[in-house]
């Protein structure tokens, strides 16, 4: 793992050719009481110059300075929206549903993109278009943002290798699709956790990605997010999507699966440099293990813990 810089992205300052007709790019930012994180966001968007843009927000009801800032840049957002909704995933999939471009994609308030995304996005679309492809889904590399900086490389991979390497392989807001692609709701909306994973096995069911070796987006991780503060619900959650596509011809086994979000679940809370959370979460994520299986990694757990004891000392 190595330091990423997130400053050396140089900006493309050509203009759009006017002569190309650059194929519309949805985005949508769903948010709440991320006043802290928006503005970049919404900038990071506008900023790309794109000539053929709807942005949308889909805000929960926020109660901090985030609606101040949408109102300083909505002559230049297509759609926004505060109301109370029912999660994440529901307000994503209002903003989907009312997306009319030909490529879509979303961006959470607290990420941003990089210069130049757009540009590359539709460069892939015209070409595909050009190969009468008009089904497809993009992936590019995205730049993680936090304790420890890495980057989600865009590079061929299976839907086994996403059910092994679930939070290592894909980078969301480096993801983007045509708008025939998936049908709605584009995500499933009981889901708090894994729904970008749902989404990205659904997708690959249907067909691989296309991949571009460039750095697309950064996304952020800190203490309050999702993803730190999820405990074991996220991982039981975790557990409930990689099992349902696990349909493989190779096919992990149960003890398989249990393994690696075990192995996820150390690196996750050793990377905070905090101890292994407390029993309830270890007991209902092996609840389902047989008792040899779970003898063996109950031993593991404890001497897990003395590690990350002695790491952050």
């Amino acid at each position: 793992m190595h330091k990423i810089n997130f400053e050396n992205t140089k900006r493309d300052n050509r203009e759009f050719s006017k002569n190309i007709n650059w194929p519309k790019i949805s985005i949508i930012t769903p948010s709440y009481n991320q006043g802290c994180f928006i503005e970049e966001t919404i900038i990071s968007v506008l900023d790309q110059n794109y000539p053929n843009l709807e942005y949308i927000i889909i805000d929960g009801g926020s109660t901090d300075d985030t609606i101040s800032i949408i109102k300083k840049y909505e002559s230049k957002i297509a759609y926004w929206k505060s109301e109370k909704d029912d999660g994440q995933s529901d307000a994503i999939n209002k903003g989907f549903m009312m997306a009319t471009g030909e490529i879509v994609g979303w961006l959470n308030s607290d990420d941003y993109y990089l210069p130049n995304t757009f540009r590359s996005i539709a460069n892939v679309y015209l070409k595909q278009k050009s190969n009468n492809d008009n089904n497809f889904w993009i992936i590019g590399n995205c730049l993680a943002k936090g304790s420890l900086d890495w980057r989600f490389e865009s590079k061929p991979f299976t839907k086994l290798d996403i059910l092994s390497f679930w939070n290592n392989v894909i980078g969301q807001p480096a993801v983007f699709w045509t708008s025939n692609f998936i049908g709605h709701p584009i995500l499933e909306k009981s889901l708090n956790y894994a729904m970008d994973l749902d989404l990205w096995l659904r997708m690959r069911n249907i067909k691989p990605p296309i991949s571009i070796n460039e750095d697309l987006a950064v996304a952020r991780y800190y203490e309050s997010t999702k993803t730190s503060t999820g405990d074991y619900k996220r991982f039981l959650e975790l557990k409930e999507v990689l099992t349902k596509h696990n349909d493989c011809k190779k096919q992990l086994t149960d003890r398989e699966l249990s393994k690696k979000l075990f192995a996820s679940c150390f690196d996750d809370y050793a990377s905070k440099s905090l101890i292994i959370p407390h029993n309830q979460f270890y007991q209902q994520i092996t609840e389902d293990w047989n008792p040899s299986f779970r003898q063996r990694f109950d031993l593991v757990f404890k001497l897990s813990k003395k590690l990350v004891k002695i790491l952050i000392k």
